[in-house]
């Protein structure tokens, strides 16, 4: 194309009368864009919002920093509102913080259903929703105090009436809006979104949050959905999902869907709430509660459980799980203080075993009954008895048994003063320690037979087998309980006839024993020896250390000794003891190399020892004796003379040796020496000067 013909192509472009329309449109879409960004500007919006709400009554409640207008929300073309921290004010007059605040709302305005008198606000949302609960409640209870003041100074001169009690009357059903409200509510504003709302109590000690909130008008009924979500300080031991909530809000009835997979297990539940007007007058919600749980640990109920009572703090499982459905009905606020909660298909399982509950009704007063009037029955099937004491925090007997063993059988709860207990305890093991060394003696108890009352408890325990060994043991015991669980126990043992496993009769004997007889009595006060009352007798004990046709020995606590002091008081008419018996070992100085005379020995290298006595005591420290005492025959005729033995000494826990010793032969001629070291390593010192130089004592000194 020529310049000429360039020129003569723009000039007619520019005398089109488009292009001319086109620059007026730009320029008027300029000035309106100036004018409406200064009408819609954040101060403009601010000072109309503030204006308009000035005389209705929604101002004396409700505040914010900022507005202005936002034509799209995203890309979705949109003409709302937007207000910047928000605050709501329930009692502008007695408040001094606003318990409900806002980071930011949005609140749409539909423009074609305003002219049609629809509701002008489509869904409202708003960002970082917080709620103070215990402003709410106590803002005002000054003013509250002070006009409950003045009234009662108002009313000082008045003669003093007793207040008569009246009979309660029935709830009258109320609608859950009224009607009038509903209207305006559903004229004014379609529904409400909230991404995420926090609930604060307990000076912010505790939290309940609100995830994803909405509710939405569908005719009369607002549906509502949620998901809630509990921190572990506020109600649970352990982080959790949160709580999915659905519920529907009908003119006369609410009903609200629970569901939340919780670790492993699941939670269900549903609840249907009635408004009733109350005879003072106040609003109350006449409640049907289900609560259904699955595969649920029970570590994650436990602080609920607390709260409603029926564990105390010192509660703590684990590894068990939980498989339970609650129902309970009454008025709402008042849902766990005054109605009985209905349980069923109760089971408690894992490695505490399983604990079973068929149908259940607990009171408010924590009294258990069955429906219906009938017993409450708890079936147990290897309830771990260790770890059960573990879960309640509670111990044994410290010392005696290395496994508690598991029960099997049923508790059956006839009311709050009265329940019995029947079954059989398997895979106890008695711990029985000697020497440095220890051995386990397993326990099968065949029949329990026990009564409880919420102050004690009795047990009767029969059809007792041993491992290894065989018994006609019985045994009673008895408890009392307080508020920190078992106070004082008692446990009376008694056998004519016992034989225990070859492995505890070596170490206690180092051999086997014919029999044992038994009957002791201990007393125990929260989980430590109280009291102690023990005879044992054992008779055809033929050890690799130690033969006795019988020893007796008896037992009693020493209460003026303290902590867990036992004295023992053991005697033997006649002990043969090899030379390779510590206890031999211990008398050798005084015996030199000389050999008895023919007949005294019963067998080779065995010597009999006569009117063994032993005098001590057993505590923590180990065992002290002050007297001990033998003799040896050393007259195989007549018997008549003899070498006497005593000694004094203790044997610590650590098989530490400390005693002293001496011999009387028949001439008066004393010899003394002292043994020290660890049990299997002793050391003679102090010796006599007659053993120091290992001489022959002369006949006369023997008395021969």
């Amino acid at each position: 194309m020529s310049l000429k013909n360039r020129g003569r192509y723009r000039e007619d472009v520019f005398e089109q009368n488009g292009f001319r329309w086109f620059v007026v449109t730009l320029v008027i879409s300029i000035l309106f864009g100036f004018v409406l960004r200064q009408a819609t500007s954040s101060r403009r919006m601010t000072e109309f919002l503030r204006k308009n709400l000035e005389h209705s009554q929604i101002a004396e409640n409700l505040s914010f920093s900022e507005a202005s207008l936002s034509l799209a929300d995203g890309w979705w073309p949109e003409v709302a509102f937007l207000l910047e921290r928000v605050e709501w004010r329930t009692a502008p007059s007695c408040q001094d913080a606003a318990p409900i605040q806002m980071k930011r709302m949005r609140v749409p305005i539909r423009l074609l259903p305003l002219m049609k008198g629809e509701a002008v606000v489509a869904l409202a949302k708003v960002e970082d929703l917080t709620v103070d609960l215990d402003t709410l409640k106590t803002s005002c209870r000054k003013v509250e105090t002070a006009a409950v003041s003045i009234a009662a100074v108002a009313n000082s001169d008045q003669p003093r009436v007793e207040p008569v009690p009246e009979v309660p009357k029935p709830a009258a059903p109320a609608p859950t809006i009224e009607p009038e409200m509903r209207k305006r509510l559903q004229a004014m504003i379609r529904g409400l979104r909230v991404d995420r709302a926090e609930l604060f109590f307990e000076n912010r000690m505790k939290s309940v949050v609100l995830e994803d909130f909405s509710a939405v008008w569908s005719g009369d009924d607002l549906e509502v959905a949620t998901g809630v979500r509990f921190p572990p300080a506020t109600v649970f031991g352990e982080a959790l999902p949160p709580f999915l909530v659905s519920g529907t809000l009908r003119p006369q009835d609410i009903s609200v869907d629970v569901r939340a997979d919780l670790n492993e297990g699941t939670l269900e539940g549903s609840a249907q709430l009635h408004p009733v007007r109350v005879e003072s007058g106040a609003m109350e919600l006449e409640s049907e509660v289900r609560v259904a749980v699955a595969d649920l640990p029970l570590s994650v109920m436990t602080p609920l459980l607390r709260k409603s009572g029926m564990v105390n703090e010192r509660f703590k499982p684990r590894f068990a799980w939980l498989d339970c459905a609650a129902e309970v009905k009454g008025l709402f606020s008042r849902l766990l203080v005054q109605n009985a909660v209905h349980f069923s298909q109760c089971e408690v399982s894992g490695h505490i075993g399983r604990v079973r509950v068929e149908s259940a009704l607990r009171e408010p007063t924590g009294v258990w009954h069955a429906p219906m009037g009938k017993d409450v029955e708890i079936v147990f099937d290897q309830l771990s008895i260790g770890q059960t004491l573990d879960t309640f925090a509670e111990e044994g007997p410290r010392g005696v048994f290395s496994e508690y063993g598991n029960f099997t059988g049923r508790l059956v709860i006839a009311d709050a003063r009265k329940a019995s207990v029947s079954g059989e305890l398997k895979g106890a093991q008695v711990k029985f320690a000697s020497g440095g060394g220890s051995a386990l003696q397993g326990v099968h108890l065949g029949r329990i037979d026990g009564a409880l009352s919420a102050q004690h408890l009795d047990f009767q325990i029969s059809k007792v087998a041993l491992d290894g060994g065989e018994t006609d043991m019985t045994a009673v015991v008895g408890a009392d309980l307080g508020d920190q669980g078992i106070e004082r126990a008692t446990v009376r043992i008694d056998a004519e006839h016992m034989k225990l496993n070859s492995r505890v009769e070596k170490l206690l004997f180092t051999g086997p024993v014919e029999n044992l007889q038994l009957s002791t009595q201990l007393s125990f006060r929260r989980g430590e020896f109280d009291d102690l009352k023990l005879k044992l007798e054992a008779s055809g004990l033929k050890g690799a250390e130690i033969e006795a046709e019988k020893i007796r020995m008896s037992g009693k606590m020493n209460r003026a000794a303290g902590g867990a002091a036992v004295d023992i008081d053991m005697d033997a008419p006649m002990v043969a003891l090899t030379d390779r018996s510590p206890i031999f070992k211990l008398l050798q100085p005084a015996l030199f190399d000389w050999s008895a005379p023919e007949g005294l020995l019963k067998t080779a290298h065995q010597w009999p020892f006569r009117k063994v006595s032993v005098k001590g005591r057993l505590d923590d420290a180990g065992f002290t004796w002050a007297r001990a005492s033998v003799e040896l025959p050393v007259d195989s005729i007549s018997g008549a003379k003899k070498i006497t033995f005593r000694s004094k000494g203790k044997i610590e826990r650590a098989q530490l040796v400390e005693i002293e010793l001496d011999a009387l032969y028949p001439s008066q001629k004393r010899l003394r020496w002292s043994v020290s070291g660890s049990w299997l390593k002793l050391a003679h010192t102090g010796l006599s000067p007659e053993i120091e130089a290992g001489r022959v004592p002369p006949l006369k000194v023997l008395g021969l």
